[in-house]
């Protein structure tokens, strides 16, 4: 699973919409890619405009922090572009 969703991510955003599960095998995890995905946000490949997002896992810990990261940075964007500063 982690071998197959890292592969994609690679590619320019098809979706607007990714669907995140904490675990993904392997002794990977899903908190990872939400961090590679803020990285590649800030080195200028950003999030669609209309990004959305679901965590569904049985790990409450996992998909909260998941869920924590991803909203906190998009919301930071929000906050620096209305404030009329350049992000990416």
């Amino acid at each position: 699973m982690y071998r197959q969703s890292s592969h994609m991510l690679f590619q320019p955003f098809v979706t607007n919409n990714l669907a995140f599960d904490h675990d993904l095998g392997d002794g990977k995890d899903a908190i990872a890619v939400a961090h590679w995905l803020v990285e590649r946000d800030m080195d200028g490949i950003p999030f669609p405009v209309d990004f959305a997002f679901e965590v569904h896992s049985g790990n409450p810990i996992g998909r909260a922090n998941i869920r924590w990261l991803i909203d906190n940075y998009l919301e930071f964007k929000r906050r620096d572009a209305a404030a009329g500063n350049n992000v990416p």
